[in-house]
């Protein structure tokens, strides 16, 4: 069985002993390695300024819409002024 979790947080139950063969975290690479991979998939006049995710680089043509984690826009409707979220 695979478990794939991409959160950054994990039940400490998964953690215990017996329960996983291996755990990996995947950190934002160095500049020097995000312009090597990027070259290497033929991109090698991307601008890089900062460590960049896996994510950042094999999607570098996406738009980028801030950490959706993190930030929630609200929806709703106002009734007599007060904001009801849907």
């Amino acid at each position: 069985m695979y478990v794939i979790l991409w959160h950054s947080w994990i039940d400490s139950a998964l953690l215990r002993k017996g329960r996983l063969l291996g755990r990996y975290e995947f950190k934002p690479l160095c500049i020097e390695k995000s312009l090597l991979l990027l070259d290497k998939l033929g991109v090698p006049e991307f601008p890089v300024s900062e460590p960049m995710t896996l994510a950042d680089i094999y999607n570098y043509k996406e738009k980028n819409f801030g950490n959706s984690v993190n930030h929630r826009e609200r929806i709703g409707f106002k009734m007599n002024g007060v904001a009801e979220e849907v």
